[in-house]
């Protein structure tokens, strides 16, 4: 049987929605090598597996190598890009953006099932343009635009990745206070009450600190800038922190 295949030439012929079909059959087929390499022709090459398998094993490889070195690339951010008629502008100011926003976005990136989501907090429709500036929409969560940044092509979706990870790491770095965990063995086997307690709400416990507990103020903090909430929630730990030290020399001393 003969097969015509339209072969990607590089990442930015290749969607986020494909990769993520490939990285859903890659969990599933993860003990099958052959059958991966199938499943990413399948995926990037848009034609169904029945018809891959008619595929001569040595183009196989060759084909599955040749998306291998793709995903070896590291490209730019692409501060701009066009979907459709819409053009959507990069988040301009990281650490300025809405506390709220940078949690979805913080919450999301971390799989690539969700990574539509986080697409739709760091790229948002360009609202006003003057120069080399530009205004974005206001951020109101995920639901308008994360099924359409499916469509984003993976030279922009790879390059924003890096980008953000590193903004994320200073970020870490800056306010290592609020963000020192143990590793992920250990925060699997925490089953404590208070290790369990952190898993579940995450976040949420900070919104909670920042709000001071009162509910009809959780969205007006989701709103203020991020280095202006960690900063706080920095200074609330540190103050904590030094008085659990106080209060325990107090008790020794006692005892």
């Amino acid at each position: 049987m003969k097969v015509e295949l339209n072969i990607p030439e590089g990442l930015h012929e290749i969607t986020l929605e494909q990769y993520q079909q490939y990285i859903e059959l890659t969990e599933k087929l993860q003990d099958n090598p052959e059958g991966l390499k199938q499943a990413a022709i399948s995926c990037f090459c848009r034609v169904p597996m029945s018809t891959v398998r008619f595929i001569r094993a040595v183009d196989v490889d060759a084909i599955y190598n040749q998306f291998i070195e793709y995903f070896k690339q590291k490209p730019p951010m692409q501060p701009i890009i066009k979907i459709g008629d819409e053009v959507f502008g990069f988040e301009p100011d990281l650490q300025n953006m809405d506390y709220g926003a940078y949690l979805d976005l913080d919450s999301n990136i971390t799989t690539w099932a969700n990574y539509h989501k986080a697409l739709a907090v760091m790229y948002r429709p360009i609202v006003k343009n003057k120069g080399n500036k530009y205004q974005i929409q206001q951020y109101e969560g995920t639901a308008n635009y994360s099924e359409v940044m499916k469509h984003v092509t993976l030279d922009v979706v790879f390059g924003a990745n890096v980008f953000f990870l590193s903004f994320r790491k200073r970020l870490t770095e800056r306010f290592d206070g609020l963000f020192t965990q143990a590793d992920e063995n250990e925060r699997v086997s925490d089953f404590s009450e208070e290790g369990q307690f952190a898993q579940r709400w995450g976040w949420y416990q900070t919104i909670y600190i920042l709000a001071k507990g009162d509910v009809t103020k959780f969205d007006q903090v989701t709103r203020e800038p991020l280095f202006k909430c960690l900063t706080l929630l920095m200074f609330e730990k540190e103050k904590a922190d030094i008085e659990y030290r106080r209060l325990q020399r107090q008790m020794n001393k006692g005892g």
